[in-house]
């Protein structure tokens, strides 16, 4: 319907994120849910953690140094669990290893990620990746931890909290991404990289709720913009929409102060009950605008964000078959 598109996806047995939602399925089930044009579904496993490069530019990547390592770890932290991984690294730049296979010495980096005794924890050998600048460490989906503490080489340092993080930074630091509900450990390993480092995330007091947030401040944000454009049109009286702004603009940063370890608790379900309070009054105002004034067509595409910004119940099928190509 107008800017979105509905699917129909099986959700195999286990606990998968929604990288575009931002919420957790629970399978094996069938859901119905929608995505925009522009989205590309992708559902990572309870546990995994996820090794990527940060790439300056898209030109001659292939051939550049691994200077920059991220590390993205997908877990609810509902339960104890344990999960690992294991990257092997080329050189960045020949094909050593497939032209001389016997002389070329397999170089790997692994972690292991670990909820157990109230913490989080995600421990990296590192051993043969030298010349990184920076390692980064994602906790998607997490509540805001009571501290963080980073462990290299057997020697513990508790780290700062920024708000906003540095532009150049010597020291490690953790900070909160709000639109994605993320712990961000960074670590600059500078002129020497640790054969060993650990990240322990002090568990917070509350539990983060499952609420597609990620989704529908994305579209929020759309919808603001398209009706931007009509406002700073010459002549224009399209009315501003206080709702609307608010719930698409004041969100982040409310839960990036709610992150903060010396707020409250409960601080972020304060912000996420404004958030439901504004986008139900953004829905009223949408629907009340004109479409002569807004456009036909960009006044649907407008409510079609809107209203879908609204948390997606899905639409359960018990009864419908496991596709062939999984069975």
């Amino acid at each position: 319907s107008g800017y979105l598109v509905r699917k129909l996806i099986w959700i195999p047995p286990g606990k998968w994120y929604d990288t575009v939602q931002g919420a957790w399925i629970e399978g094996p089930k069938t859901v119905e849910l929608k995505y925009g044009l522009n989205d590309i579904p992708i559902f990572v496993k309870e546990g995994s953690i996820l090794p990527t490069l940060t790439l300056e530019n898209f030109i001659g990547n292939s051939a550049q140094a691994y200077e920059h390592l991220n590390f993205l770890v997908y877990s609810d932290g509902s339960n104890d669990s344990q999960s690992s991984m294991k990257m092997y690294l080329d050189d960045g730049y020949s094909l050593d290893y497939a032209r001389h296979p016997n002389k070329y010495k397999p170089k790997y980096v692994s972690a292991e990620f670990i909820i157990a005794d109230g913490k989080q924890s995600l421990i990296a050998e590192l051993g043969h990746a030298h010349g990184l600048k920076s390692i980064t460490f994602k906790f998607v989906h997490s509540s805001s931890p009571e501290g963080v503490t980073v462990i290299l080489d057997g020697s513990k340092f508790d780290l700062p909290f920024h708000m906003v993080p540095p532009t150049r930074t010597e020291s490690a630091f953790w900070t909160f991404s709000p639109s994605d509900f993320a712990i961000v450990v960074t670590v600059p390993t500078l002129s020497f990289v640790p054969d060993k480092l650990e990240v322990v995330l002090k568990n917070s007091n509350y539990a983060l709720p499952n609420k597609p947030i990620t989704g529908s401040l994305r579209r929020l944000k759309e919808a603001k913009s398209l009706l931007d454009q009509v406002r700073q049109t010459p002549g224009s009286n399209v009315p501003a929409n206080a709702k609307l702004i608010k719930a698409a603009s004041g969100t982040s940063a409310c839960l990036l102060q709610a992150s903060d370890p010396l707020s409250p608790s409960g601080s972020t379900f304060e912000c996420l009950l404004e958030f439901e309070k504004n986008l139900a009054g953004a829905v009223n105002e949408v629907n009340q605008l004109c479409p002569v004034t807004v456009g036909s067509f960009r006044l649907s595409l407008t409510k079609d964000l809107v209203i879908s910004a609204q948390y997606q119940k899905e639409l359960l099928h018990p009864s419908s078959p496991i596709p062939s190509q999984v069975e």
